[in-house]
């Protein structure tokens, strides 16, 4: 019997909520400043290399939330956002279904697609970017 590695998750989950701490006091004081996102980029990626997804599991749902929210700030890494999207959904029974939803949206109009579910507003108009079938949204 081979022995596990044994990791803890508990550095990423605190680094997590450090970096979300910062975009979100950026994002609602008022003074934009995209520095915030580009000097979170690599925390972002290198976690998600070292421990796949944070998914509720490995650091608590509010970490694992925070952690999609702030890889849907990255869209200057759109291939970093597809990526990350991919592996999510195959984590998506220990993830928010709603914050997962708003990656897909996210990651299909900063493609230049129709998004599916809506969460996505020109933040100019605060009208919704085109959504695939509108009728069908609820």
């Amino acid at each position: 019997m081979g022995k596990e590695e044994i990791i803890s998750y508990y550095p990423f989950k605190k680094e997590i909520n450090k970096m979300f701490e910062k975009d979100q006091a950026m994002r609602f004081s008022g003074n934009w400043d995209s520095s915030v996102d580009k000097r979170n980029f690599p925390k972002v990626k290198d976690i998600f290399e070292k421990i796949g997804v944070p998914t509720k599991k490995k650091v608590d749902k509010k970490a694992s939330q925070s952690f999609i929210i702030l890889v849907i700030h990255q869209d200057k890494n759109v291939s970093f956002q597809e990526t990350f999207l991919k592996e999510a959904k195959k984590e998506k029974e220990d993830l928010r279904l709603s914050t997962l939803a708003h990656l897909e949206d996210r990651v299909l109009v900063n493609k230049g697609m129709k998004q599916i579910y809506g969460s996505q507003v020109n933040s100019i108009t605060l009208k919704p970017y085109p959504i695939k079938d509108e009728k069908n949204v609820d």
